[in-house]
């Protein structure tokens, strides 16, 4: 998909753009090699959550971003880059491989407007603005509330396990950079999978619907035992 369909190059223009990324990649090849910690998830947690036909199963992680010298200045001379989140959810199955329930993925494009001095994450149709990179790269770092399946769409009693990720897209970067990637650790910024697991039932739901909408010891005795 092109970010900027709407806008038409001059020939002059698309002549000149390879030279812009030459002149980038070289200057970013010329920095000192400094090897950052990558990305590392720190925390990935499923559990039940919401009332009613919203209740489900929803998984919030943490992760832990470095880009490393080379990157941030990347950035900072006006090479956006794309992370990507995913998450699998999957049913174990000990005689076959694993039956994959569903995946997610979300997309984050992290830029700097050397104008506004601002550094913006567009995710869709939405972008947010921030003064620093730290607080940039806070946002893409962690995944809220994401809803996984309700009650009724996972077999009751059954394991699943939940795997999360973040990573740099080197696919969307320019072609020259793509190239340098294949060769330079420093441009594979991944973090492992971190793997969750939990039973589904209807049990979370129950609890959750007797504490916050009944009073245990206002209820009749009846209400119990049926």
């Amino acid at each position: 998909m092109k970010l900027f369909s709407g806008i038409k190059q001059s020939a002059g223009q698309k002549a000149r753009q390879p030279w812009w990324w030459a002149w980038l990649l070289a200057f970013v090849l010329a920095m000192p090699t400094a090897w950052a910690e990558g990305i590392q998830i720190l925390e990935s947690r499923v559990e039940w959550s919401g009332e009613g036909q919203d209740a489900g199963w929803q998984l919030n992680a943490q992760f832990r971003m470095d880009l490393g010298q080379r990157l941030e200045d990347a950035v900072n001379r006006g090479l956006p880059l794309m992370f990507l989140a995913e998450v699998e959810v999957q049913r174990p199955r000990w005689y076959w491989f694993n039956e994959k329930i569903a995946t997610y993925t979300q997309t984050y494009r992290l830029s700097y407007n050397a104008l506004t001095q601002q550094y913006r994450v567009s995710t869709g149709t939405l972008t947010q603005r921030f003064d620093t990179l730290a607080e940039a790269i806070s946002m893409m770092s962690r995944i809220s509330r994401l809803r996984l399946a309700g009650r009724n769409e996972l077999k009751p009693g059954e394991t699943y396990e939940v795997a999360a990720r973040l990573r740099l897209d080197v696919s969307q970067l320019p072609k020259p950079f793509q190239i340098n990637a294949i060769t330079n650790r420093e441009w594979t910024l991944t973090s492992d999978w971190k793997r969750s697991v939990f039973v589904a039932t209807a049990e979370p739901a129950s609890r959750i619907r007797c504490c916050r909408q009944h009073d245990p010891i206002a209820m009749p005795w009846w209400y119990w035992v049926g």
